[in-house]
């Protein structure tokens, strides 16, 4: 949803846009001069938390997914995964469960196939990804 509000915070309308709302569109609210604009993510225990009794959004994890190449094949690296956070990866080897311990994880899918990778870290966001590693390894990495 993206809600718009005056310089003072104070409300003056929303749209029903889904969430994320589409970028483009959040670009022409900001662009209409109406205000300031928001995308405000639904009231449910994905996005909301309570501390000390406040409606508060949870925050996204900052982590970032890119194609790399090891020993001269693709593979794909998901990096800035904190310490604290299950990250659960369910691939073509199967299903593995870890949580990091003191400092971020960096994980590296090298084997060809799809996987879902989901991180849960309260009160950071769950994220939940479908990678395709094509051009990787056929066996163990």
């Amino acid at each position: 949803m993206i809600v718009t509000t005056d310089e003072t915070g104070r409300y003056l309308g929303h749209l029903d846009a889904g969430y994320p709302a589409p970028a483009d569109m959040l670009e022409r609210v900001r662009a209409s001069g109406s205000g300031l604009a928001y995308d405000v993510p639904p009231f449910t225990p994905d996005f909301w938390y309570f501390p000390d009794g406040v409606p508060t959004v949870r925050p996204k994890l900052d982590y970032q997914a890119a194609e790399a190449t090891v020993d001269g094949e693709k593979a794909t690296r998901l990096t800035g995964i904190p310490a604290g956070v299950t990250v659960e990866v369910r691939g073509p080897e199967g299903a593995a469960t870890v949580e990091t311990d003191d400092e971020p994880l960096d994980l590296l899918l090298r084997t060809t196939g799809e996987y879902r990778v989901a991180f849960e870290a309260f009160p950071y966001q769950p994220v939940s990804l479908l990678i395709t590693v094509t051009g990787g390894t056929n066996g163990a990495a």
